[in-house]
């Protein structure tokens, strides 16, 4: 599993995606900087991504989004053995020409707990 993604913008790619739906750091390039400087892990928070044009474009905010993924993910109760993701019990269906592609729709799909049919 994915711990951080690190990029320069956000970007609507599998990857972005997946870490969003699964609260994972998204951080900057600076924050591998930062790694390297400190010889350890930097505090995330610091460096998470900004990209106030993206947000706007996409009509979104990272930080929130992130901020609810994240409560959601730690509301399950102590019994659960996964927490519930955004799409937890959700069947998706597909037409072939689906986009993004079948297969990264899948993975996105699945990282939020969702199921492509």
């Amino acid at each position: 599993e994915c711990t951080h993604l690190v990029t320069d913008r956000i970007r609507r790619t599998m990857k972005f995606l997946c870490a969003l739906s699964t609260a994972k750091h998204i951080v900057s390039v600076k924050w591998l900087d930062a790694c390297k400087r400190e010889a350890a892990f930097a505090d995330e928070g610091k460096y998470m991504l900004n990209d106030k044009n993206s947000e706007k474009q996409y009509g979104f905010s990272l930080s929130k989004s992130l901020r609810e993924a994240r409560t959601l993910m730690e509301s399950a109760t102590d019994g659960d053995e996964q927490p519930p993701r955004l799409l937890t019990g959700v069947k998706i269906y597909a037409t072939p020409s689906v986009q993004p592609p079948a297969n990264e729709l899948k993975e996105i799909v699945h990282a939020a707990g969702g199921e492509v049919t």
